[in-house]
C-alpha cells in the first residue's frame, strides 16, 4: 500500500477544476460521480492512480501521507474535500497535512480484490505508519460511516493502534443544521448520540462484515468503538453550540426571544452531556435575559429556574435543588391556572429531591401532589405511571414495600396500555422485581425480572447490552434462590453479549465474568454434596471456605436483625467477610438454624457490598453478587424540568 498522499493546495485546486467542468451539477455529485467522470478519465491512458499524474504534474502536491482520510463514497464530493480543507485551514500553525484519500492514491482503473488478510495485516500496518485518521462525518445527525463496515474496519485501525490519532470532523456547513435542530427540540442532539451503534454497519459482502465484526469484538470492542465516536461528535456538538451563542452576541442578538431560546436549549443539551458548568452559565444566562425580557414572574423564567434546579441536584447540592423548584412553584402557581400540568413536572422534581434528603414526608406530599393534577385527565398516561414509579421508590426507601409494590404496579398497568412493549415498561418491570426482592418473594420477583428481560430482547434485541444487563439480573436471581444451573446459563448467555458489545474490560463485563465463576463454583460443591450422600439443603454455601449461599429466607430475621446487618454489611464489608468467614468458629450443634442464617445472612450482604465498591477489581469473584446501587436520573424536556424514572432495569438486582 502506497502511503503518499496530496496537498490541502491540490485538493483546493482539484475542486475548482470539478466545479468549472460540472458547473450545472457541481453541488450534488458524490465522490463516486467524481470518480467515474474527472478521475478515471484523467489516468484511464496511464491505467494509474491519479497521485501519479499529480507527482508528474505538481511534484510538490505529492508527498509523505500523515493523514488518513476516513469516509463514505456516497458523501457529496464538496463536503468530503471541503472538510478536508477545514482541517487543513485549522493546522496552520502545524505541519503541512499530506491526505491520504483513496480517490486519488488507489488506481481507480482496477477492481482491486485484495484478501482479508491483506486489510488485516498491511492495511492495518499502513494506518499505522500515517499515524493518523481524519473520519468525516456527514450529516451530523445521522453519519453515513458509521453504517458501512469498512468505514468501521478504518476506525478500528486507528483505536487499535499504537499511537495512532482519531480525529473526527464534520463540515462547516452542518453548524446550521445543529442550530435548527436545536432550536426546535435539543432531545434531537441528545437522540444522534444514541443512535451511533457500529454494530449495526453492514456490508456488501457478508464474509468481510464477519472479519471485521469478529476483529473488533475479539480486542477494542465495539462500546469502545461506539464511546470514542460519540466522545468527538459530543465535542462538535459542544463547540459548536458555544460559538453558536457567542457569534449570536457579538451580533447584538442578546436581547431577543430567538436568543433566550438558543440559550435555553443549548443549555440543556449542555446538561444532558455532562457539560455542568457550561449548562450552568448558559442556563443563567438565560435566566437573566428571560427576566429581563418576560420578567421574573412568567412561567418560561420559572422553566429556567427549575431546569437549574435540576443542575444543582445532578451536583449533589439537593438542598438549593429544593430552593429552585419552590421557587419555580411558586412563580407558576402564581401565572398558571390551577392545577395546570406544567406543574407537574415541578412537583415531581421536588419530590424526587426531598427523597434524597430522606425528608420522606415532604417526598411523598410532592409526588401526590403532581399525581392528583396528572389524575385529572390525564390519569392513563405515560407521566402517570412516572411519578407513581418514583412515588414508589420513595416508599421502598421507607421500606413500605407494600406501598411500593402498589404504586409500580399501578404504574406498570399504564404503561402496558399505554406503550407496550417497551424499555420503559420493561425498565418498571424490573423495579417490581427489586419491590418483590425486598419483601422475599423470590417467585414474583423472577417472574418479573423475566418480564423486563423478554421484552427487552423483543424491543433491543438479544445482543443489545441492556437486554444483556437483564439477563444477568435474571441469572442472579435465579442464583439466589439456589437454582444454579438456570444463573449460570443466564450469565453465560449476558457475558456473551457483553463481551461483543461492552468489551472484556468493562466494569459490567467483569462482574458478569465474576458471578458466572462463582455460580459454577457452587454448581461443583452441590455436585460434590450430592456424590457423598450429603444434604443438599445447604449445597449453596462453601462451608469450609468460609463461602456463603445465596438462597437466603431472609424473611425469617426480624426487623432489628434486618438493620443490624444492613448497617454492618455497609460499614465495615471488607472486615466482616474476613473476621466472620475465616475465623469464626463453626455453630455448635444445637446452634439454632437462626443464628446460622443470620450468620449466612452477614457474610452475603457484607460480601455484596464490598463487590460495589470492588467491581473493578480483577480478584476472587466468588463472593460477588452483584449489588447496583439504584440510579438517580434526572431529564429535561423542552421548556419542563422533568424527573425521569429514578431506577433502571440494571438495578433491580439490588441486594442491599
Amino acid at each position: 500500500m502506497d502511503v503518499v498522499g496530496v496537498s490541502a493546495a491540490f485538493v483546493r485546486r482539484f475542486l475548482s477544476e470539478v466545479k468549472a467542468e460540472h458547473p450545472s451539477d457541481y453541488a450534488s455529485l458524490t465522490t463516486k460521480d467524481v470518480c467515474d467522470k474527472v478521475v478515471i478519465p484523467r489516468t484511464r491512458d496511464a491505467q494509474c492512480a491519479y497521485s501519479d499524474v499529480i507527482k508528474r504534474e505538481h511534484p510538490q502536491d505529492v508527498g509523505r501521507a500523515n493523514i488518513f482520510v476516513s469516509h463514505a463514497w456516497r458523501y457529496k464530493i464538496t463536503d468530503v474535500l471541503g472538510t478536508m480543507l477545514e482541517y487543513a485551514d485549522a493546522q496552520q500553525e502545524h505541519r503541512q497535512p499530506f491526505f491520504w484519500f483513496d480517490l486519488f492514491i488507489n488506481n481507480q482503473n482496477i477492481a482491486a480484490d485484495l484478501p482479508q488478510d491483506w486489510w488485516s495485516t498491511t492495511f492495518k500496518e499502513s494506518i499505522a505508519s500515517i499515524g493518523h485518521v481524519l473520519l468525516v462525518l456527514t450529516p451530523w445527525s445521522d453519519p453515513v460511516p458509521l453504517t458501512r463496515a469498512w468505514c468501521l474496519w478504518e476506525i478500528f485501525c486507528s483505536l487499535s493502534g499504537e499511537g495512532v490519532k482519531l480525529t473526527i470532523q464534520l463540515p462547516e456547513a452542518e453548524r446550521a443544521s445543529l442550530r435548527t435542530a436545536v432550536m426546535d427540540d435539543f432531545d434531537a442532539v441528545v437522540d444522534t448520540l444514541v443512535r451511533v451503534q457500529a454494530e449495526k454497519a453492514e456490508a456488501w459482502n457478508p464474509k468481510d462484515k464477519e472479519m471485521i465484526f469478529k476483529t473488533i469484538q475479539a480486542s477494542v470492542g465495539f462500546a469502545h468503538l461506539n464511546e470514542k465516536v460519540k466522545d468527538q461528535m459530543r465535542s462538535w456538538c459542544l463547540q459548536h453550540l458555544a460559538s453558536l451563542i457567542d457569534e449570536d452576541e457579538a451580533a447584538g442578538k442578546s436581547g431577543t426571544r430567538d436568543f433566550v431560546l438558543l440559550c435555553y436549549q443549548a443549555g440543556t443539551v449542555f446538561w444532558n452531556f455532562n457539560a455542568t458548568d457550561l449548562a450552568i452559565a448558559t442556563l443563567t444566562k438565560s435566566l437573566a435575559i428571560k427576566t429581563a425580557v418576560l420578567g421574573k414572574r412568567h412561567p418560561s423564567t420559572a422553566n429556567t429556574i427549575g431546569n437549574l434546579g435540576q443542575l444543582a441536584h445532578h451536583q449533589g447540592l439537593f438542598p438549593q435543588a429544593i430552593a429552585y423548584h419552590l421557587q419555580a412553584i411558586e412563580i407558576k402557581e402564581e401565572t398558571l391556572p390551577p392545577n395546570d400540568r406544567e406543574l407537574v413536572p415541578t412537583y415531581q422534581n421536588l419530590g424526587i429531591a426531598y427523597r434524597n434528603t430522606r425528608e420522606y414526608d415532604k417526598a411523598i406530599a410532592a409526588l401526590e401532589k403532581a399525581l392528583a393534577i396528572q389524575n385529572i385527565d390525564q390519569s392513563q398516561h405515560p407521566t402517570t405511571a412516572q411519578v407513581l414509579g418514583n412515588l414508589g421508590n420513595v416508599y421502598a426507601d421507607m421500606e413500605r414495600y407494600q406501598d411500593a409494590i402498589a404504586c409500580q404496579l399501578k404504574a406498570l398497568e399504564i404503561l402496558t396500555t399505554t406503550l407496550g412493549q417497551h424499555p420503559v415498561t420493561a425498565n418498571m418491570h424490573g423495579n417490581v422485581a427489586n419491590a418483590y426482592l425486598e419483601t422475599g418473594n423470590m417467585a414474583k420477583a423472577i417472574e418479573h425480572v423475566t418480564t423486563s428481560q423478554k421484552m427487552l430482547e423483543a424491543v433491543l434485541g438479544p445482543t443489545h447490552p441492556t437486554t444483556a444487563q437483564a439477563v444477568f439480573n435474571t441469572g442472579i436471581l435465579y442464583m439466589r434462590n439456589g437454582h444454579f444451573q438456570p444463573a449460570a446459563e443466564h450469565m453465560e448467555r449476558a457475558l456473551t453479549v457483553m463481551l461483543a458489545t461492552m468489551g472484556p474490560q468493562h466494569p459490567m463485563t467483569k462482574t458478569t465474568q465474576a458471578n458466572l465463576t462463582y455460580v459454577q463454583r457452587l454448581m461443583h460443591k452441590q455436585q460434590q454434596h450430592r456424590e457423598s450422600g450429603n444434604s443438599d439443603k445447604h449445597a449453596g454455601s462453601a462451608a469450609s471456605a468460609g463461602r456463603v449461599g445465596t438462597s437466603l429466607p431472609s424473611a425469617v430475621l426480624t426487623c432489628e436483625q434486618g438493620l443490624l446487618l444492613r448497617f454492618l454489611a455497609r460499614v465495615a464489608p471488607t472486615t466482616i467477610v474476613a473476621t466472620v468467614a475465616t475465623t469464626h468458629p463453626p455453630p455448635p450443634r444445637g446452634d439454632s438454624d437462626e443464628h446460622q442464617l443470620l450468620l449466612r445472612f452477614i457474610l452475603t450482604h457484607a460480601a455484596a457490598w464490598q463487590a460495589t465498591t470492588d467491581a473493578d477489581d480483577d480478584g476472587d469473584g466468588a463472593n460477588m453478587t452483584t449489588t447496583q446501587e439504584r440510579s438517580k436520573t434526572t431529564t429535561i424536556q423542552p421548556g419542563v424540568a422533568v424527573e425521569g424514572q429514578v431506577r433502571k432495569t440494571p438495578s433491580c438486582c439490588t441486594l442491599i
